[in-house]
């Protein structure tokens, strides 16, 4: 499966996003509302294998949600509601390398503010993540962000209703986070439940990128 990204674009995203006040604020203000609202903060010292397979499998999937929601306001729908998608398709750039460049800067943001929430996490209350059940949850969680995002760069550029994928990408972190909060993080998910999540959508994100140059295209996007 052959990834190609433009590396000038890629840079020019990415520092859009990082230079770009209104996404610094969002993100400022997300990563502390996190640390604040960490569901073992209460007791820090109970935070056990347990709790920790919760937070791999359930709470990074939606702490990456809402990342991702900041970085998909930027990168995804701003530039398709003020009509840059359709220039940049007009050069050579190809809208399969256009959507690998999409879902680089995203995969890169979200992941590098998902090791920061957890590194603020550890300062903050003095506890590591550990346990292989951690571990194995957050391979499942990083699989749906994959997924996720790439699902999300390609319904972008199928439609120009684009306006309400933030907050609903907020809203699919709220409710992931509430899960665990409404178990209490006492969720035991079977051995297998982590594997086989991590496998499926790594397979169905291969196969939508497989069927990329169907599902979008130059003129589809053009006409959406």
């Amino acid at each position: 499966m052959k990834i190609e990204i433009d590396r000038s674009l890629f840079r020019f995203e990415l520092k859009m996003l990082l230079l770009n006040r209104i996404s610094l604020v969002q993100l400022v203000l997300l990563q502390g509302y996190l640390v604040y609202a960490f569901l073992g903060k209460k007791d820090p010292a109970a935070c056990d294998a347990l709790f920790w397979t919760n937070y791999g499998l359930f709470i990074s999937a939606a702490v990456s949600s809402m990342f991702a929601a900041i970085c998909a306001g930027y990168v995804l729908v701003r530039p398709r509601t003020c009509g840059m998608t359709e220039l940049l398709l007009a050069s050579p750039l190809s809208v399969r390398k256009l959507v690998a460049t999409n879902m680089a800067v995203c995969s890169v943001f979200t992941a590098v503010n998902l090791v920061l929430h957890l590194v603020l996490v550890g300062a903050a209350f003095r506890v590591v993540p550990s346990g292989a059940g951690f571990y194995i949850g957050l391979a499942a969680s990083l699989s749906f962000l994959l997924f996720l995002i790439l699902g999300t760069t390609l319904f972008s550029l199928r439609t120009k209703e684009v306006n309400q994928m933030q907050g609903a990408l907020v809203l699919l972190g709220m409710t992931l986070w509430a899960g665990g909060f409404v178990t209490k993080m006492k969720a035991d998910p079977a051995a297998w439940l982590a594997p086989s999540l991590a496998a499926i959508f790594l397979l169905v994100s291969a196969g939508l990128w497989a069927l990329a140059s169907r599902i979008v295209s130059k003129e589809k996007v053009v006409l959406a």
